[in-house]
């Protein structure tokens, strides 16, 4: 330990052991070990409960062959690698906190590519002098909920077929009736 130059090396070299071990290619691993440069696991497993729900938020994120992931990988200047139920994230501090933020929202069912278009008006923003001062809420798209809340079938709200069985209790016809049919019944069971 006295003779290294840098000891947080040991930590940074517990990353590139890490990102090797999740699939992650050793050449792009080893730019962990420099400066400017760090790496994160994120487990998406514990963001979702149910493997279904699991299983369409990841094939969402990478998108149709892997369009939505190449132009992750793009505007955030990151090594991005999905393995099972962990992505491993290479790249600088700014591109990995970027790319972090849009996977977890993609987990907590936002759409990756609302993310990625503001991601591109920004850029397009900060490149023109005119508008950098600016506010830029009005040309960024907003995202609108559209779930609507479904009406839930109450059963105490439903309305019941009235009885006319009512006014027959109250005079007693009700009973009487019954009594005619039981007699009917006996009748016919003992003609057989």
């Amino acid at each position: 330990m006295k003779k290294t130059r840098d000891p947080y090396i040991f930590i940074k070299g517990c990353d590139f052991i890490k990102l090797v071990a999740k699939c992650v290619e050793v050449e792009v691993a080893m730019k962990v070990l420099g400066d400017n440069f760090c790496g994160e696991l994120i487990d998406i497993r514990k963001l979702v409960r149910s493997d279904k729900v699991f299983e369409k938020r990841r094939d969402r994120l990478i998108g149709k062959n892997n369009v939505t992931l190449n132009a992750l990988k793009l505007l955030t200047d990151c090594h991005i690698c999905i393995a099972g139920k962990v992505v491993a994230v290479v790249g600088s501090y700014d591109g990995l906190g970027k790319a972090k933020q849009i996977i977890i929202g993609c987990m907590n069912n936002i759409h990756p590519v609302y993310e990625l278009k503001k991601m591109v008006i920004k850029k397009k923003l900060s490149e023109d002098p005119t508008k950098k001062n600016e506010d830029w809420s009005k040309y960024l798209p907003q995202l609108k909920k559209t779930h609507q809340k479904k009406k839930k079938n109450d059963k105490k709200n439903e309305t019941k077929q009235k009885s006319n069985n009512k006014p027959k209790l109250e005079t007693g016809e009700y009973f009487y009736r019954e009594e005619q049919e039981c007699e009917e019944s006996d009748n016919q069971s003992d003609s057989e």
